[in-house]
Formats: C-alpha cells, structure tokens, sequence
C-alpha cells in the first residue's frame, strides 16, 4: 500500500517519509485502521508497565507477543454504544 493518505509521515525525517510513501510499508489489504487500533492499544498497556517498573526484556517480550497476535486478515472489533 503506498501514497500520501496512507500516512503523514514521519516527525522531522522527510527523506524517510519520502522512502516509505514510494516504496510501501503496508501490505495490500491491510486494515489501516485496525492496525492504528491495535498500535495504539498495545502502546496503551506498554506504556503502564514501563510506567510501574517493567523491564526491558519484559516490554521486548510484550512487543513480540503483540506482533504474533497481530492476524493476517485483521478486522475492527463492533463496539458497543456507549
């Protein structure tokens, strides 16, 4: 997946900006949105481990874990109405 809408790019590094938006970093198909979810959330709980004292090797351990849950065909999850 390629081109300016599937990014703004990243914090003051054009060139790789630049890099990314020619060459594609998103696989076809891929769910951006679900993706930004998923990120998000993972980071979430990262964040509040690392906040409480969590290791290094324990936060490389929770990332590993995420990126084997992440599916090949990810969908959003339906919420609930508030």
């Amino acid at each position: 997946m390629r081109g300016e809408l599937v990014m703004k790019g990243y914090w003051r590094d054009p060139e790789a900006t630049a890099k990314t938006i020619r060459d594609g970093e998103l696989a076809p198909g891929t769910d951006a949105g679900a993706l930004a979810e998923f990120y998000t959330t993972v980071l979430a709980g990262m964040s509040m481990q690392s906040r409480d004292g969590a290791t290094r090797k324990s936060l490389e351990a929770t990332a590993a874990a995420a990126m084997r849950a992440w599916p090949e065909k990810p969908t959003r999850a339906k919420r609930r109405a508030a």
